[in-house]
This record gives C-alpha cells, sequence and structure tokens, in this order.
C-alpha cells in the first residue's frame, strides 16, 4: 500500500480517504402536510419517499433532494387551505400560482432568481399531481432537475413546468387535462 500511495504521489496524483456520504431516507404517510414535514426535517442529498396513499400539500423545495413515491397511487392534491403557496416565506415575493412541487433555487426579494446560485440535482418520480391552480411539479432557477414517472393531470396550470434552468429532464412522465401545457420548458438559457 505505502508503494502504492509513493507511486501515486509522485505522479502528482492526490491521495485521500474516501468520506461516506451520510444521506438518509425519511418516509412521509399520506396526510396534510406530511411531505412538507418530511422535507423540513431533510438535508441536501436525502432522499424522502412517500407511501402510497393521498397527500393534501403544497411543498417548497430549496435544497437537493430526492422525492420518490409509490407509483401512481401516490396523490399529491392542494391542500384545504394554504395562506402562502409551497410554504415559502412571503417575504420571498412568491407568486400566489406557485404551487405543488416547488423545486427553487435561490431568489432576492422581488423573487428574481440568483442564477449563480441554482437548486442541483433535484429528483422528483413515481408519484400524480392533480387539482393544483397551476402547476403541479414548478421549478426555477434549477440546475439538473429531473422529473420521471411523474402523472400531472387536472392542473389549472402546467403539469409539469421548470423556469430559469438547465439540464433538466422529463422522462417517461404522463400528463393531461392541464390547462397551459403538460410539459413546459422556458425562460432559460
Amino acid at each position: 500500500v505505502l508503494v502504492a500511495v509513493a507511486a501515486l504521489a509522485t505522479l502528482g496524483i492526490a491521495v485521500t480517504p474516501a468520506q461516506a456520504a451520510t444521506h438518509h431516507t425519511l418516509w412521509a404517510a399520506p396526510g396534510t402536510g406530511t411531505i412538507s414535514s418530511a422535507v423540513a426535517k431533510a438535508h441536501p442529498g436525502d432522499t424522502v419517499r412517500l407511501k402510497a396513499g393521498t397527500y393534501f400539500d403544497s411543498v417548497f423545495i430549496p435544497i437537493t433532494l430526492i422525492i420518490r413515491g409509490s407509483g401512481w397511487d401516490t396523490v399529491i392534491k392542494p391542500p384545504p387551505s394554504s395562506s402562502s403557496p409551497c410554504d415559502t416565506p412571503a417575504s420571498a415575493g412568491t407568486p400566489a400560482s406557485m404551487e405543488g412541487l416547488c423545486v427553487v433555487g435561490t431568489v432576492d426579494a422581488q423573487f428574481n432568481p440568483d442564477v449563480t446560485k441554482p437548486v442541483k440535482d433535484d429528483n422528483i418520480s413515481d408519484l400524480r399531481l392533480s387539482g393544483f391552480s397551476d402547476s403541479g411539479v414548478f421549478g426555477f432557477n434549477t440546475r439538473g432537475l429531473r422529473v420521471n414517472d411523474v402523472r400531472a393531470d387536472h392542473n389549472g396550470g402546467y403539469g409539469i413546468a421548470r423556469f430559469v434552468s438547465t439540464d433538466s429532464l422529463f422522462e417517461d412522465n404522463w400528463s393531461s387535462y392541464n390547462g397551459e401545457a403538460g410539459l413546459y420548458m422556458g425562460d432559460s438559457p
């Protein structure tokens, strides 16, 4: 081992011990606000798993997370009442139509994105979003947002949308009966 380390060092290759990332899986059960509660406890890189059933929630996601349902029997609908869509602070200047699963990078007080600080590599999969007045999945100032195996239907605006974002992948989704469009990628470099 010492000979191998010495050989790598003479080649100018740094040798550092491997550090395991400590990512956790948090489970949410059907109900009102349960996804938001799990996301509030999560750290960047964690996975939030959703058991099958119906959830009533709008969720603000400002960090790198994996949100994975248990298939289209995992249904997310708008909460019965919400004074702040996606549970964002009122000072963020959030437009009233932002709801559903909202993956949002850094924004200023007027909700202008800081494109040098996108939220990166979020993944939303294996669930259904239905009945939101605007979007089911909403990405804003993201990089590497991946949405797959999601059913988004009967939403007033977009089923799945992302704005001011790069390197997105929407794959194997099903979208219908949305007011504006099923899938939308726009307002981006």
